[in-house]
């Protein structure tokens, strides 16, 4: 099946489940891995420069790591989410009264040195606020 798939989406594990099991997509994923790649090499290899960030000065991988531990845990993700009162107006003018729960857990952060200068970052999650770890375009 992978090789009927674009390059950026991959089959891990696929199980069959009874058709009488209400089944969706979001709602019922065990979790979500974000990962994001960045490089603090001079210059960027150009096959990849679509696909990293380039840190332009010395990045402190210690501290750094650090600062994303802060992220672990369960907290109040307002700040990072997008369109949380626009959603929250829509649930009022569909009678369904009830503000967005921004609250969510954050499971684990890693920081994983993928040589050469190139490294990526993991947050594995049960659901996050829309935009909430997507970078805004």
């Amino acid at each position: 099946m992978n090789r009927l798939l674009p390059d950026d989406i991959r089959l891990y594990n696929v199980s069959k489940i009874h058709r009488s099991v209400d089944f969706h997509a979001t709602g019922a994923a065990l979790g979500k891995l974000y990962v994001y790649r960045f490089c603090t090499n001079k210059i960027v290899d150009p096959t990849r420069r679509r696909y990293v960030a380039h840190f332009f000065r010395p990045v402190d991988l210690h501290l750094f790591d650090s600062c994303l531990q802060t992220f672990v845990g369960t907290h109040d993700f307002r700040a990072f989410a997008n369109r949380v009162e626009h959603t929250t107006k829509n649930l009022a003018e569909r009678g369904e009264g009830h503000a967005v729960d921004t609250m969510r857990t954050v499971e684990s952060v890693r920081l994983v040195d993928e040589g050469d200068g190139y490294f990526r970052i993991e947050f594995r999650l049960k659901s996050a606020l829309y935009r909430m770890v997507t970078p805004n375009p």
